[in-house]
């Protein structure tokens, strides 16, 4: 055989179905749905005429979930040797991607199984396969995810999002690779939804389980957690074969036939009562913060990258506002303030605002407090803003070094100066006191902890900063209290950390995790290093970072972009 020969040979996908016959009987269950692809179709065949009476696809063109990834099942999506098979590829600049949606009748209630592999590891590329209401409501209408993982990673994951307007979900964790084949299970009863891997459950959930009817859908798309596929990734995923069924004495919904499009719904409008005028350890609900730094340089208006952040944010309606510093550059005069970054439209987000000072831009002395303190009053000349929430809700005119908390709902935010570690190590000691005792008595009322300050202790390197060892008592405390997440701005980019302990060990249970978010329009700063337990970084994109925090102390998270280079990251903890 020649070189030739042989290199074509390799680079033909390996069309082997998994050995496994489907299964088409379950006692208990009536079989609804059947599917083992025995007829071959060519690359943008499918559905066609063979497979259309019982399979729907989304259509060229629409956007996944992440936007960077674009739904192209005419160059996706065939059938071969007993296999439908999603070619995952870039074209024309484009990351190429499919969902196929199998026409079951099982609506309301059900036993999805589909059995999977891909051909290699896939950076960049994931499933997420689930279950979608028939109403498009989302969240009070409920999602099931199963299988949901990274093409390239060593778990998948399993969800219950919950079906009530407040949204949260139950989550569940198996080791597994996807080059190896494997079965997946959902099973979906009244009142109960269990997940099932190679026939181990591996997770049940009994919270705000789905009610509705539901429709299936093998969604394949880039990856969520801001990982991009290279345009060299390109490989196959494959599904031997699908089957549904459901139990007679289950409700059922009528036929789910519609192809929309399974995308992050908007964000909404949170109407949970202010602070200040209520007692917000009985408010129930999700909170959806945003949290930026390092906005504006001087003569910013409302078309510039800073404006076009503030303004990403008013659209979005959060609940608060975690200001992470560095609010005006070069520096913040009443004046600076009032005629940049309350003109860009950061003002008009001012009522929400809960806000930690950076050293230099907001302050540079331990005497220079008083324009800080006079812009979150609303007391600058010219200034038609009203107090921020954080003046509002503690009744105190705050200054760059004030320390203090504000109650959102179950979570209770903590707002220290790293400033103090370099203007006054005597007054940092004793805030490190006073953080210790607000964090005992916030666990003790049962209150789930946010921290923001401006420095961050974690980050990468760049050419301007490096990591402030200083405060590290202060992140002591915090890994002593179990402090889930801490907020900071300072390096001109954005940057996401694993949940760690002080020593910098990666603890997921009870570390904490960090964020670095000064995207929100001055520039950016290179990264000339990758820290330790870092998980993503980014220093072209400007945005800010989207926090939905779930009363029972879990947490989404979105990196909203508004400019600069296309960049992603979201999660779940």
């Amino acid at each position: 055989m020649s070189a030739s020969v042989r290199a074509a040979t390799a680079a033909q996908p390996n069309y082997a179905p998994s050995g496994q016959r489907m299964p088409l009987y379950k006692k208990g269950w009536r079989r609804v749905f059947a599917e083992d692809f025995r007829q071959p179709v060519a690359r943008g065949a499918f559905p066609g005429t063979v497979y259309g009476a019982s399979w729907r696809v989304y259509p060229d063109g629409w956007k996944d979930t992440t936007k960077l990834g674009t739904y192209a099942p005419s160059q996706v999506l065939s059938v071969h040797g007993g296999l439908l098979d999603y070619y995952l590829h870039s074209s024309g600049g484009q990351h190429l991607v499919a969902a196929a949606l199998p026409l079951s009748e099982v609506g309301s209630y059900g036993r999805y199984a589909v059995r999977f592999r891909a051909d290699r590891r896939m950076h960049g590329y994931k499933t997420a396969w689930l279950l979608w209401p028939d109403s498009k409501k989302w969240p009070e209408g409920g999602e099931i995810d199963w299988p949901e993982g990274n093409l390239d990673g060593t778990s998948f994951t399993a969800f219950n999002h919950f079906a009530r307007p407040a949204g949260g979900q139950a989550g569940f964790n198996a080791p597994g690779r996807y080059q190896r084949w494997h079965t997946a299970v959902t099973e979906w009863r009244p009142g109960q939804v269990d997940f099932f891997l190679d026939g181990k459950r591996i997770g049940r959930s009994r919270k705000w389980v789905p009610r509705e009817p539901m429709h299936w859908v093998l969604q394949t798309e880039t990856s969520t957690d801001g990982s991009i596929p290279a345009d060299s990734t390109r490989g196959h995923l494959y599904v031997d074969w699908a089957v549904a069924w459901r139990r007679a004495k289950d409700p059922v919904g009528p036929r789910a036939v519609s192809p929309t499009p399974i995308t992050p719904p908007p964000a909404a409008r949170d109407t949970t009562p202010d602070p200040s005028r209520s007692s917000p350890r009985g408010t129930t609900g999700d909170i959806v913060l945003a949290a930026v730094g390092d906005a504006s340089p001087p003569s910013s208006t409302t078309s510039s990258n800073t404006g076009r952040v503030a303004a990403s944010i008013r659209r979005a309606a959060p609940r608060a506002v975690a200001f992470l510093g560095d609010f005006q550059y070069e520096h913040g005069t009443c004046s600076t303030l009032v005629r940049s970054f309350d003109a860009a439209g950061w003002g008009a987000l001012m009522p929400k605002m809960i806000a930690t000072a950076g050293p230099t831009h907001d302050w540079a002395a331990l005497g220079d407090t008083s324009a800080y303190a006079r812009h979150l009053a609303g007391t600058c000349p010219g200034q038609t803003s009203g107090k921020s929430l954080a003046d509002r809700a503690t009744g105190r005119r705050l200054g760059p070094g004030s320390s203090y908390e504000v109650d959102l709902g179950t979570w209770r935010v903590y707002s220290v100066s790293s400033g103090l570690w370099r203007y006054s190590p005597a007054r940092a000691a004793r805030v490190t006191r006073w953080l210790a005792g607000a964090l005992a008595r916030g666990k003790a009322a049962g209150d789930h902890p946010l921290v923001i300050w401006h420095e961050p202790y974690w980050t990468s390197s760049t050419q301007e900063h490096t990591a402030d060892t200083a405060l590290r008592p202060w992140i002591q405390v915090l890994d002593s209290y179990d402090v889930p997440l801490l907020l900071s701005g300072h390096q001109h980019g954005y940057e996401r950390f694993a949940p760690q302990d002080a020593g910098g060990t990666l603890d997921a249970a009870t570390g904490t995790q960090q964020f670095v978010v000064g995207t929100g329009g001055i520039g950016f700063y290179p990264w000339e290093s990758t820290a330790q337990n870092s998980l993503t970084r980014e220093s072209r994109t400007f945005g800010w970072l989207r926090l939905v925090l779930h009363p029972d102390g879990s947490y989404d998270w979105r990196f909203v972009r508004t400019g600069g280079a296309r960049y992603y990251d979201s999660g779940r903890r």
